[in-house]
């Protein structure tokens, strides 16, 4: 059993890296459940319904978050979100979602630091998967496969965060295979030209492959992108 300790959260909010700035996440993924108790039962039972989650956080206010704060609080449009609860890593947990903010408050009290609230709510649910890159490039390549011991037969949604980028373009894709050998590709993201943030849905009832990996190439060229890619099987 391998435990881990809250500071080592690591939080992507759009096209933002935000971590450093908050110092509580809270990831809710529940299932609406509906009473189909009847006479003659000794026991309640119940039907699970639609589902529902979201992401709240607590952050303590810093000049160089203003902008990004502004942005949240301005705006109720998604954000594609991943969310790690401990150290960042390829295949490490991710949870993720497109986040529809809900509420954002700040308060500035006499005798403490400026905080504030930031809640959103999962706009088509809250997906549950693994990391398949995390870091900066400067040249086109692929990551090391992930293994996921099976494959599946349901879709999945792939998120991205590009945090920095110089350069013309760049073209992030996830690729599946089989045999860890030969790939094929699974899901392209819209090409990246700025820092900027996406969710990218497999269809239901496409099978995504045993293997999975992160792959980016550039037709124009680029100097250096900083990006995080989850993907999750639904």
């Amino acid at each position: 059993m391998t435990q881990a300790h809250g500071k080592d959260f690591n939080l992507w909010l759009g096209k933002y890296a935000v971590a450093a700035y908050y110092r509580q996440a809270e990831v809710s993924d529940d299932i609406e459940m509906a009473d189909v108790t009847t006479a003659t039962l000794e026991d309640h039972a119940f039907l699970p319904g639609l589902t529902m989650g979201g992401i709240n956080l607590e952050g303590v206010y810093d000049s160089a978050h203003a902008a990004v704060l502004d942005d949240f609080a301005k705006t109720a449009g998604g954000e594609p979100v991943i969310f790690t609860p401990d150290a960042a890593a390829l295949n490490g947990r991710a949870k993720m979602m497109v986040s529809k903010r809900q509420r954002f408050s700040q308060s500035s009290p006499v005798a403490d630091a400026v905080a504030f609230v930031y809640q959103a709510q999962a706009h088509g649910g809250v997906d549950h998967g693994r990391i398949l890159h995390i870091g900066a490039e400067t040249a086109a390549d692929s990551e090391a496969s992930t293994d996921w011991s099976a494959s599946s037969a349901n879709g999945g949604a792939a998120y991205l965060s590009v945090t920095a980028f110089s350069g013309v373009d760049l073209v992030v894709i996830v690729e599946h295979s089989t045999n860890d050998s030969t790939w094929a590709t699974l899901a392209t993201f819209t090409t990246v030209a700025a820092a900027t943030a996406e969710r990218v849905v497999v269809a239901a009832g496409v099978t995504v492959n045993r293997y999975l990996r992160a792959t980016w190439s550039t037709p124009g060229g680029f100097t250096s992108a900083t990006f995080s890619l989850g993907f999750a099987r639904r």
